[in-house]
């Protein structure tokens, strides 16, 4: 028998995993956002990198898709 002893890992009765949450102090620090892409008016659901050009294409639930330039941030 193997006993458990991180709260993370352990099972309920059901044997469902239980969920801990984490504190912000966990969290990776990262740098201030550079510029933030803005024009859609719902949640983004995808995001595709151009690996040769500067350009990002970006989906929405709003069902729109948009070409930026990520060097300047603008729309093209």
């Amino acid at each position: 028998m193997e006993m458990i002893t991180s709260k993370e890992n352990r099972d309920n009765a059901d044997g469902y995993e239980q969920k801990v949450a984490k504190s912000s102090g966990d969290a990776i620090p990262r740098e201030p956002e550079k510029m933030k892409l803005r024009g859609h008016r719902a949640k983004i659901t995808k995001v595709l990198f151009h690996p040769v050009y500067t350009q990002i294409a970006s989906a929405s639930e709003d069902a729109s898709i948009k070409i930026w330039d990520y060097e300047t941030g603008e729309c093209e």
